[in-house]
């Protein structure tokens, strides 16, 4: 197909349209517009306060629960002591004080105790499932922390 231009000649470019002279667009009044055309806007405003509700929600959930096991842990470090066998020699006793203040001091310091109040409480709860403290317990519930605290434990941070 050829091209209707002649060679040399300049392709005839529209007219430019002078926006003073179209029509202006119809106005609708109010009334007459569809009834619940704003419904989108209002569905749009209720799902955004919905989330904003469920946020609040789930951050109130998620301290309530970090709150919940930090109380368990020190109720769990507050049982040993008090289950402590009377027959325990008082060096022992320093020990095992000490090394719940050591596993205390950690799990504070690090950035997600969880796993670590969790398997302390794993020990206890065991170790404290008839609700007394035997030495064999102590000298195990001791061994477990310690190597916690030191990085060979298998539950370390």
């Amino acid at each position: 197909m050829s091209d209707p231009t002649p060679v040399g000649e300049q392709p005839a470019t529209k007219p430019a349209v002078d926006p003073s002279l179209l029509p202006p667009l119809p106005l609708r009044p109010r009334p007459d517009r569809v009834p619940g055309a704003n419904l989108g806007r209002w569905a749009s405003f209720g799902c955004v306060a919905v989330l904003l509700v469920l946020v609040v929600l789930l951050m109130f959930g998620v301290n309530l629960t970090r709150r919940t096991v930090w109380m368990s842990f020190t109720r769990a470090q507050q049982r040993v002591v008090e289950r402590l066998p009377p027959d325990l020699p008082s060096g022992e006793r320093l020990r095992t004080e000490r090394n719940l203040q050591r596993l205390r001091a950690r799990s504070e310091a690090t950035a997600d105790p969880l796993p670590l109040i969790g398997s302390f409480l794993g020990q206890v709860s065991a170790a404290l499932a008839d609700d007394r403290l035997t030495v064999d317990e102590v000298a195990e519930l001791n061994r477990f922390v310690e190597q916690t605290l030191d990085g060979s434990g298998g539950e370390a941070p």
